[in-house]
């Protein structure tokens, strides 16, 4: 999200330029034969013939608001030339600045000259430039001898271009400051773009609102734009972005104390239009009441309303992240429930060709993995599904060791007490760890699995070989040690674990304590 002050300030000036071609077309329209020869008079007594009302004053009129809206464009492009270097990544100032100085001269030159142009074409100083509506010609300076001097007008319009460049250069700033990377920047940038539009939607009615014809209700009308809407709007934006927000961490009493001070400080500045006598303090003490008893409750609804809507956005937020969510565990239900199709098919295959041996492998195989994926992600399991599980990853070891001689597989499981639940994969990591290091395909090797159960405990018993490429594996091992500390932080004390070499073999010996549901 940017920030849209540049697109609120061009529909503005933009609005302002169509509203001042507006007012001299519609004072063409109702200019009165009468006021036609008064000008062609003026015209004629300066010895100047030749007089068209079309060509020396409505073209002049409209053509100095379309030039300095042209150079109001121009100066905007210069600005924004030089704060997108300025902030850039080169930052190269020393470049920058004399280009950008050197465009806004350029810029007044030109608007200069066509400030000479067009006082050549209405000669404003016969009028004494007034009763003709050429006050922006007026401030560029008096000039009784237009398209003579090159340089006429030119520090007044380099004046004006400074002016107007300063005061982008700070729109730039500000705009600068606010799309900085920093903690609530989102929240940051929506209120500044919110309170923009605001204001520019009030900015682009006064111009329109000053174009009214003179009828008995124009004045209240003016009042109602310059006076009473600018207090009320302020009230608003304070209420609704400062004060109402805080009525969760602030006591009720500074609440209450600052609506009240909000109240009579912005309504302050609009005393200057009428003064304390007369209707004046009536007319402040009635706008104070207005935005004590009107704006402020219907600031508060719209708050309301603003705060329901965000908490509305915020749930939509959280129900896409959980369909995302749901469509992600989707996807990874998806890929192994094609792997055991696939396995389901060599399965099929596998008996088919009467491979008995590799059926039976894959079959514990497709077993072990939906085990992993549905049991796995639980805090507790049956303690009948982790012996199953042991079950069949011994198969598996089987279809690797039955064809050598000198490995011996003793496994001796009685599940018949065994009602209560463990965590998963605990058992497991014993039985797996003898047979990683306890199978050796060139020496004597063992490994013997024991499990029993009582109506409160699991006892499981590991025995396996030792070999002199794997002696190391008690002290660099992190197998055994990460269940330990998993144990400790499920059961405390209620475990008991023993595990080391003794003789020529590797012996695990763990009591768990079964939980029932």
């Amino acid at each position: 999200m940017k920030i849209r002050f540049r697109t609120y300030e061009f529909v503005f000036v933009f609005l302002l330029v169509i509203a001042s071609i507006i007012k001299f077309l519609w004072i063409n329209q109702s200019l009165t034969e009468e006021r036609r020869q008064w000008h062609e008079t003026q015209y004629l007594e300066n010895n100047i013939q030749g007089f068209s009302y079309h060509h020396n004053i409505l073209f002049p009129q409209i053509a100095q608001i379309v030039f300095v809206f042209l150079a109001y464009l121009a100066i905007s492009g210069a600005v924004l030339y030089a704060a997108q270097h300025i902030a850039g990544p080169k930052r190269n100032i020393i470049r920058v600045i004399p280009v950008t100085l050197l465009l806004l001269a350029g810029i007044a030159f030109m608007l200069g000259r066509a400030i000479d142009y067009l006082t050549w074409v209405a000669h404003p100083h016969v009028f004494n430039y007034g009763g003709a509506g050429f006050d922006i010609l007026a401030w560029f300076g008096y000039n009784d001898r237009p398209m003579t001097n090159l340089w006429t007008g030119f520090n007044r319009s380099l004046a004006w271009v400074g002016i107007i460049a300063m005061l982008l250069a700070v729109r730039e700033g500000g705009i600068h400051y606010l799309e900085r990377d920093s903690p609530g920047k989102e929240a940051r940038l929506i209120m500044a773009n919110q309170i923009a539009s605001i204001i520019t939607v009030y900015l682009c009615l006064l111009p329109f609102l000053i174009l009214l014809p003179g009828t008995p209700g124009k004045h209240a009308l003016l009042f109602m734009g310059f006076s009473f809407i600018p207090s009320a709007l302020l009230m608003f934006l304070f209420n609704i972005y400062y004060l109402f927000p805080r009525l969760s961490v602030k006591p009720g009493w500074w609440i209450l104390t600052a609506l009240l001070a909000a109240a009579f400080v912005i309504t302050a500045p609009f005393i200057a239009t009428f003064g304390l006598r007369g209707n004046g303090i009536h007319i402040y003490g009635s706008m104070v009441m207005i935005n004590l008893l009107v704006i402020s409750p219907i600031s508060w609804l719209l708050f309301q309303q603003r705060k329901d809507k965000l908490l509305a956005i915020v749930k939509v937020g959280q129900a896409l992240t959980k369909s995302r969510e749901d469509l992600n565990s989707l996807r990874y239900q998806i890929n192994p429930h094609f792997l055991f199709n696939s396995l389901n098919t060599l399965y099929g295959n596998a008996l088919m060709e009467k491979a008995m041996t590799t059926a039976s492998g894959i079959q514990q195989l497709g077993d072990m993995m939906r085990f992993m994926l549905h049991q796995n992600q639980l805090d507790y399991i049956p303690l009948k599904s982790e012996l199953s599980y042991l079950r069949n990853y011994v198969g598996l070891q089987n279809l690797r060791t039955h064809l050598l001689q000198n490995v011996d597989v003793q496994v001796d499981i009685n599940d018949e007490a065994c009602e209560g639940d463990i965590p998963p994969m605990v058992l497991i990591a014993f039985v797996e760890n003898a047979f990683k290091h306890g199978i050796s395909n060139v020496g004597k090797s063992w490994v013997t699995v024991v499990v029993r159960c009582d109506r409160k405990h699991v006892y499981l018993n590991v025995r396996n070989s030792v070999h002199p490429d794997n002696i190391v594996r008690e002290k660099s091992g992190v197998g055994i040690p990460n269940v330990m500390e998993r144990l400790k932080l499920m059961f405390g004390d209620k475990f008991q674990l023993e595990y080391g070499i003794r003789g020529n073999e590797y012996v695990v010996s763990l009591t768990l304590p079964l939980t029932t549901a």
